[in-house]
């Protein structure tokens, strides 16, 4: 299913009025909320940036200055999508590409979920059935002779569920190195810093696909922009054609009808509602490592922070979503608008399709069968012998629950939304009793 905006801005936009008494006061109570937490120790330094078009509107540096360039930690993984665009664009991949065709030999999918091969678009959308190495359990991997690191087999059919995986975006940094003969530093710095003008961002050693961006406010200001501006950096140069970056917005899988929902497009986080894309993100956190890029394609505006905690834990994540929440109020306010541009609500499943759900599962690597059932309009798991749990919505025909509040997507037919299974964190089922 693919989902289109007509909401990116024109390239002459109306005229904002900008109510500097309440950018003030937003301003204030942003830089006092981050001194505070910097005294708090939660991070050591922290810089922030609003971007309207192509002008980096605020910014501040609490701990750092200008010039301070911060690891962004996953925000890599669009560096990575973006510079495959490029090659795309150039002829030198295509989204298509099977990777058993780039790495002869080379076979990731297991053969009794009768997956379709893994293509260059299933790692780029998190959708190639790799895991979440967070959750995997299985202590077999694949190795091949032309990649340097041992990797993990499929828990899920390709093309079926969102599933973030590190390991795919490392896989993509060894596609670009087999096609074009360059590292990602170097393709990075070609097909990125140096087309979009980002004459301060580097790279770290040891760099992969998925992790090795180092940017400052400057630079990660022109990055934005370019992605509001549809693909033109601020130096005039087209990056990427229209085209191209519509088509890192729109859903890579299938997903149910909805009035909002959030999905994976290239790279890119997407959330849209029945207008279309209403906003974009990324995130990298990490030890050391805090980052955010939230872009608002209808407003024009984009938000950032990087920041170098010492620790990425639960209080650590709780400031930094204030941070994000006090930056999206500010940007409201320069974007001209009075109600606030981010709040976003999931639709989840209607009660009457709760029952659809209910039936039985089956590992089909494992063996082990799993019952979904209903407790009134809670949705039960069980899995094999253990317990059963209470799973609460996250949105259309997706619940979470059990050990570790872990994500359970039920797979529906794209021909009529009978339900096919369920992939978990660390695994998959396909129903029997269809």
């Amino acid at each position: 299913m693919h989902c289109t905006t007509n909401a990116a801005p024109v390239e002459e936009p109306p005229p904002i009025h900008v109510d500097q008494d309440r950018v003030n006061a937003l301003s204030w109570d942003l830089e006092t909320f981050l001194n505070y937490h910097r005294n708090q120790g939660v991070f050591y330094s922290m810089t922030v940036g609003i971007v309207r078009g192509k002008d980096l509107v605020y910014s501040r540096y609490i701990g750092g200055w200008p010039s301070r360039t911060y690891s962004v930690g996953s925000i890599t993984k669009i560096f990575t999508s973006t510079a495959i665009e490029r090659l795309m664009e150039k002829g030198v991949l295509n989204l298509d590409d099977r990777l058993g065709d780039v790495f002869p030999g080379l076979s990731i999918e297991r053969p009794e979920y009768k997956s379709p091969r893994i293509t260059l678009r299933h790692l780029l959308s998190h959708s190639s059935g790799m895991p979440d190495l967070r959750y995997y359990n299985p202590p077999e991997m694949v190795h091949h002779p032309e990649i340097d690191f041992p990797m993990a087999p499929q828990t899920a059919p390709a093309g079926v569920q969102f599933r973030y995986s590190n390991m795919g975006f490392q896989i993509l940094g060894e596609v670009i190195k087999k096609k074009t003969g360059k590292s990602i530093n170097q393709i990075i710095q070609s097909e990125v810093y140096d087309a979009a003008g980002m004459n301060e961002s580097t790279m770290l050693g040891g760099s992969t696909g998925a992790y090795g961006v180092m940017t400052n406010v400057t630079d990660m200001a022109k990055f934005a922009s370019m992605y509001l501006s549809r693909g033109i950096a601020t130096n005039g140069h087209r990056i990427l054609k229209e085209k191209s970056v519509l088509g890192m917005l729109e859903n890579q899988i299938y997903s149910p009808p909805a009035e909002f929902k959030d999905y994976n497009g290239i790279g890119w986080r997407v959330r849209v509602d029945r207008q279309g894309v209403m906003q974009f993100y990324h995130i990298g956190g990490a030890t050391g490592v805090a980052a955010w890029l939230q872009i608002f394609p209808r407003e024009n505006v984009a938000i950032f922070y990087l920041g170098d905690p010492p620790k990425y834990e639960e209080n650590t994540m709780g400031v930094l979503s204030g941070i994000m929440g006090k930056l999206g109020f500010l940007a409201t306010a320069f974007a001209g608008k009075s109600e606030p541009i981010f709040p976003f609500k999931q639709s989840v499943s209607t009660e009457s399709e709760l029952s659809h759900f209910a039936g039985v599962y089956r590992d089909p690597v494992s063996g082990e069968l799993a019952s979904v059932s209903l407790n009134g309009q809670t949705v039960m798991v069980q899995k094999g012998s253990g317990p059963m749990y209470p799973t609460v919505p996250e949105c259309r025909a997706i619940f979470n629950g059990g050990y570790g509040f872990v994500q359970h997507s039920f797979i529906l037919d794209p021909k009529n939304e009978s339900v096919v299974g369920v992939a978990t964190n660390d695994s998959y089922y396909e129903r029997l009793n269809r």
